[in-house]
């Protein structure tokens, strides 16, 4: 009875197989993961903005009577409250940026450096933010409701307002180096682009008003949110060719 041996051809089959079923799991397990970002970052922003809701908004100018009168006017628990559902906005930002490191540090050289700078500018903001941007809210209001001097509260108050100029900054570098990943990875270059520029805009403009350009780089982050849920970027599984392999073997 005559028995088929595997050739060169069988070899090349089997190899074409395996790589076909590796390309298929890398593309469905990174499909799932920028879904998984795009997910992280709109969830990010509905707690943020839900977290707003307690808070008062004060006007950065505004006199040390105003502003003493504006937090003597809110609820401490409610301010709270606020403050630990904006920190959980922040703390889920920094999952997705250390996802968006994943997913954008694939090539080496700029793409990986520049993703590397993101990483670490995103976790500066997070922790910038958390740190300076609640508890002096909470400080002013509190005494704002045990009837501390209006200036010592307006005080406390322009530290967050400080904070805030500087965050928004960290908050544009980190979109910026995330951008110019985006470019010199060629993983959606248009979002590169984009990010380059509205966070090159808001970093400049930010030290006169960052109101409206860190609304702007916000945008941005909704914008590949909803990309990436839509129609996710498929990375292909880096594997040898069958005929890499049988060049392997005959060269043996």
């Amino acid at each position: 009875m005559h028995r088929h041996k595997p050739g060169i051809h069988d070899q090349g089959d089997i190899m074409t197989d395996t790589i076909a079923r590796t390309e298929r799991r890398a593309q469905t397990g990174s499909r799932t993961a920028w879904r998984v970002l795009g997910a992280l970052v709109l969830v990010h922003f509905a707690l943020l903005f839900t977290s707003i809701t307690f808070e008062a908004m004060v006007d950065p100018a505004a006199t040390p009577a105003q502003v003493a009168h504006a937090y003597a006017h809110i609820d401490p628990a409610l301010a709270s409250f606020g403050m630990y559902l904006e920190t959980g906005a922040f703390l889920v930002f920094a999952v997705a940026a250390a996802l968006a490191f994943r997913l954008f540090a694939t090539r080496p050289g700029v793409a990986r450096h520049a993703a590397t700078a993101f990483i670490v500018l995103a976790t500066a903001y997070v922790a910038a933010t958390i740190a300076v941007g609640f508890p002096p809210a909470v400080a002013a209001i509190h005494a704002a409701h045990l009837g501390a001097d209006p200036v010592a509260i307006a005080m406390v108050n322009n530290i967050r307002n400080a904070g805030y100029v500087l965050q928004v900054a960290t908050y544009a570098a980190a979109t910026i180096a995330l951008g110019v990943s985006s470019i010199a990875g060629r993983t959606r270059v248009w979002w590169g682009w984009g990010a380059a520029i509205i966070g090159t805009l808001t970093l400049i403009a930010g030290a006169v008003d960052p109101n409206l350009p860190g609304m702007l780089t916000m945008a941005w982050w909704v914008v590949l949110a909803v990309s990436v849920l839509v129609r996710p970027p498929v990375a292909r599984a880096a594997v040898a060719t069958p005929d890499d392999k049988v060049g392997d073997q005959g060269a043996l």
